[in-house]
């Protein structure tokens, strides 16, 4: 006997099968979209961070927390958090950022004049916790 069509359970697993599959793309893009502004974000505050290191190293900051600074990149909200600390002999520094990089000694530099420089980037999002990267541990010798 021939065939005219499909019968309505096929069309309908058909859909069905269809559906899913849409379902399951439309939420990786969404997720990949969301990895994406994060990754953005991300690289904003290291950004900002970096700039004010290099500025507080110029300017040979006293110890301690320094002025809260508020600056908007992109369309976004970064508040950065620096501070200063005396550097100690053979203490284990790191000179990039987070816990990817090497560690390394400042034995060879004079304690009274190497500071680390901490510096905390934190950004909001509407609707979720606040988001943070740290850079920290960058030294730098007072002149």
């Amino acid at each position: 006997m021939a065939r005219r069509g499909f019968s309505l359970i096929e069309i309908l697993f058909s859909l069905g099968l269809v559906s899913l599959i849409a379902v399951t793309l439309l939420g990786v893009i969404l997720s990949a979209i969301s990895a994406t502004k994060e990754a953005g974000h991300r690289a904003s505050a290291a950004h900002l961070a970096q700039s004010t290191i290099n500025t507080l190293a110029q300017s040979s900051p006293p110890v301690g927390p320094q002025p809260v600074a508020v600056e908007v990149l992109n369309g976004m909200e970064f508040r950065l958090e620096p501070s200063v600390e005396l550097a100690t002999p053979d203490v284990p520094v790191l000179t990039t950022d987070n816990s990817r990089s090497n560690p390394a000694t400042i034995s060879n530099l004079d304690p009274q004049q190497a500071r680390i420089i901490t510096v905390v980037v934190g950004w909001g999002q509407q609707g979720r916790q606040p988001r943070s990267h740290t850079v920290r541990r960058q030294i730098f010798v007072r002149p």
